[in-house]
C-alpha cells in the first residue's frame, strides 16, 4: 500500500532530476552559443546590424543551434538593457530554446524554456603610436641590431607575415601594447617588454590618414614658388610658401614661422649641427611627377623643436610631416626611406606619416614630453630611441587616435 501511495512521487522526483539534468544541459549549449555570437557579433558591430544579425545566426549554427521552431536568437546592436545598453560599440544575444519535458510532466505539462544572455562589446586596450601599413611584408615594423626603444605607448603591424613585428639582434623593445595582423617574431637576445598580452593574430588598425581615416589630400598651392639658395647655412627665418626643389640646411639656425610647407619635388634635409625650431608648423611632401615627391633627410648633430598644429587649425591639425599618397615606393628594389637619423636631438611632436614608404628612427631621438606618431609603409628602429608619449599629450595635439581594440565578453 506505501509503496502504491509514494510511487507516483518517486518517479515525479526521478524524472525531475533527469529533466534538471537535461535543463542545466541545454543551459550550457545556449550559453556557449549566446557568447560565441555575441563575440562574433562585436567584430562586426560597426557594419549594420543586418549584418550582425546573420553574423550571429551563422555563428549559432556553427555550434550545431539553428534557429526555428522551438529555438530562437535575439541580436540587439545596441543592447536593450544593462550597463552596456544604448552603446553602439556592443552586441546583446539571447539565446533560448524549449523543452518538452519528460518524466517530470506529472507536475508541469507545458515545455520549459531555457535562455542565456550575453553582451560582448569592441574596447580599447591602449593606444598606439607607431604603426606598419604594408599588408604583406616581412618586418613591417623593425628592430634590429642595437636599437633600444622605449615607447610609451603601442607599437602594431598590417602585415600578415609571421614577422610582422621583428625584434632582433640585441634589440630591445618597450612597448604597450603590441599588436600584429600575423606575428610577433623576438630571435636572439631580442626583447620585447610589454604590460599587456601580446596581440597576434589581431585586426588591422585603419590607416588614421588615408582613405579610411582622414583622407588628406596635398592643398592647393601658390603658383610661385618662394626664392631658395642650394642650401640655408646661416640664421634665417622662413614663411610658410612653396619651395621647389625642397629645403636644405647645412649649419644653419632656422626658426620657421606657423603655417604650412609645401616641399615642391623636392627634400627636407639637414646636415651638419643645424637648429630647427617651429611652431604650429606642417611639412608636405609633394610634386607633379609621383617620381619626384622628396624625403625627409635628419640626421648629423641636429637639434630640431618641430611642433605640428593643434587640435582646431584644419585637416592637417596634428600633422608634422606628410608625404603625397603618390609617392613611389620602391628605387630599384630598395624601399625608399625617411630618415630621422644620426645624433639627432629632436623634440617633434605630431604624426610623421609616409603611407608608401620606410621612415627610419634612430640615433639617440628623443621626442621630448609630447606626442610623436610614426606612421608608414614600414617603420625601423635601428638605435636607441624614446618616444615619451602621453595621452593627454596625444589628444592636445590633434593627432588621430590608433588605439587596440579588443573583442571581449562583458555580460
Amino acid at each position: 500500500m506505501w509503496v502504491g501511495l509514494t510511487l507516483p512521487l518517486i518517479l515525479g522526483m526521478s524524472g525531475l532530476g533527469v529533466d534538471a539534468t537535461l535543463w542545466y544541459m541545454d543551459r550550457r549549449v545556449v550559453q556557449t552559443v549566446a557568447d560565441a555570437g555575441a563575440i562574433a557579433g562585436a567584430h562586426v558591430v560597426a557594419q549594420p546590424s543586418a549584418t550582425v544579425q546573420s553574423t550571429v545566426v551563422t555563428e549559432a549554427a556553427r555550434n550545431n543551434f539553428m534557429a526555428g521552431g522551438a529555438k530562437a536568437i535575439t541580436v540587439n546592436a545596441p543592447p536593450l538593457n544593462g550597463p552596456n545598453a544604448a552603446d553602439n560599440g556592443f552586441v546583446e544575444v539571447i539565446v533560448s530554446r524549449q523543452r518538452t519535458l519528460l518524466f517530470s510532466r506529472f507536475f508541469k505539462s507545458e515545455p520549459t524554456t531555457i535562455a542565456a544572455r550575453s553582451v560582448a562589446g569592441v574596447v580599447s586596450s591602449g593606444s598606439h603610436c607607431v604603426l606598419g601599413l604594408d599588408e604583406t611584408m616581412d618586418a613591417a615594423v623593425e628592430f634590429s641590431g642595437t636599437a633600444d626603444a622605449n615607447i610609451s605607448c603601442g607599437v602594431a603591424a598590417n602585415s600578415s607575415s609571421s614577422s610582422a613585428i621583428s625584434i632582433t639582434g640585441n634589440a630591445s623593445l618597450t612597448a604597450d601594447p603590441a599588436q600584429a595582423y600575423g606575428d610577433i617574431y623576438v630571435a636572439g637576445n631580442g626583447e620585447l617588454v610589454t604590460e599587456h598580452p601580446i596581440q597576434s593574430f589581431s585586426s588591422r588598425i585603419p590607416d588614421p590618414y588615408g582613405p579610411d581615416g582622414r583622407d588628406l589630400q596635398v592643398p592647393v598651392t601658390p603658383v610661385a614658388c618662394a626664392p631658395t639658395g642650394p642650401a640655408f647655412s646661416s640664421t634665417v627665418t622662413l614663411d610658410p610658401d612653396r619651395y621647389c626643389g625642397g629645403l636644405k640646411f647645412t649649419n644653419a639656425d632656422v626658426t620657421f614661422n606657423p603655417g604650412v610647407y609645401i616641399l615642391d619635388a623636392g627634400d627636407f634635409e639637414v646636415n651638419g649641427t643645424s637648429t630647427l625650431n617651429g611652431v604650429d608648423v606642417t611639412f608636405i611632401f609633394t610634386a607633379s611627377a609621383a617620381a619626384d615627391i622628396g624625403n625627409l633627410k635628419l640626421t648629423g648633430g641636429t637639434v630640431a623643436t618641430l611642433i605640428a598644429p593643434g587640435p582646431g587649425t584644419g585637416l592637417f591639425a596634428g600633422v608634422l610631416f606628410y608625404q603625397d599618397q603618390r609617392a613611389l615606393s620602391f628605387q630599384g628594389s630598395n624601399l625608399i626611406d625617411n630618415k630621422s637619423q644620426g645624433g639627432s636631438l629632436t623634440d617633434m611632436r605630431g604624426a610623421m606619416y609616409f603611407p608608401n614608404q620606410e621612415i627610419v628612427f634612430t640615433g639617440g631621438a628623443d621626442t621630448g614630453n609630447g606626442c610623436l606618431q610614426l606612421v608608414g609603409r614600414k617603420v625601423t628602429f635601428t638605435g636607441n630611441g624614446t618616444i615619451a608619449n602621453t595621452e593627454q599629450a596625444c589628444i592636445d595635439q590633434g593627432v588621430e587616435s590608433m588605439a587596440q581594440l579588443r573583442v571581449r565578453l562583458t555580460e
